[in-house]
């Protein structure tokens, strides 16, 4: 079984994996949404955009929306990170998308009004069986939903843990933070799913 803790986004990563078979990813064409109706909310796709270099949110479910308050589609991903980690953060997605690598990313979430929040998520790799490109499919979850979140919306992300899913070993060390240590000094876990 994977690490991840999130019963929701343990579901979406089982999955994900019945439909990826034993290819490096699954097709778009492979995602049947009425499989997964009570995920839907969570979940996202991203993709790279060469032109700009920058991931940008092509979808994202209505949790998403009341995470950070504000609709999210096509604004650039790493926006919503803090500054000292969003290379480390580029680097894990194109992992992702190049080494065919699942990964969770154990994050704490900030308001405006300074209050914290506990999140998982889950990024695995997409074939974009029209473009060739290799989107980035998964779910974005808090382990609570507290009552402040509908007048102090998250505005950072700060991730405290990266696991490299699927038994696949990473070219080189990725380490997430925690609070506000930059992601490079810690480390990335292997997490064996067979």
């Amino acid at each position: 079984m994977s690490s991840l803790i999130h019963p929701r986004l343990q579901n979406l990563y089982q999955y994900w994996l019945t439909i990826k078979n034993k290819r490096h990813m699954p097709a778009k064409a492979d995602l049947d949404l009425h499989r997964i109706p009570s995920h839907l909310p969570c979940v996202f796709l991203i993709e790279w955009d060469p032109v700009n270099t920058v991931f940008t949110w092509r979808l994202t479910g209505t949790a998403l929306y009341t995470l950070c308050g504000r609709e999210l589609s096509t604004s650039p991903v790493l926006d919503l990170w803090e500054p000292g980690q969003r290379a480390d953060i580029t680097d894990t997605f194109q992992h992702v998308r190049t080494a065919f690598q699942p990964f969770c990313i154990r994050l704490r979430g900030f308001s405006s009004e300074g209050h914290e929040l506990g999140l998982e998520m889950l990024t695995m790799p997409l074939l974009d069986t029209v473009s060739t490109n290799v989107l980035i499919f998964g779910g974005l979850v808090p382990f609570k939903t507290p009552l402040w979140l509908d007048r102090a919306p998250l505005q950072k992300l700060n991730a405290w843990e990266v696991i490299a899913l699927d038994g696949c070993r990473p070219d080189r060390s990725i380490t997430p933070a925690m609070a506000h240590v930059p992601i490079s000094d810690l480390h990335i876990q292997e997490v064996k799913t067979h």
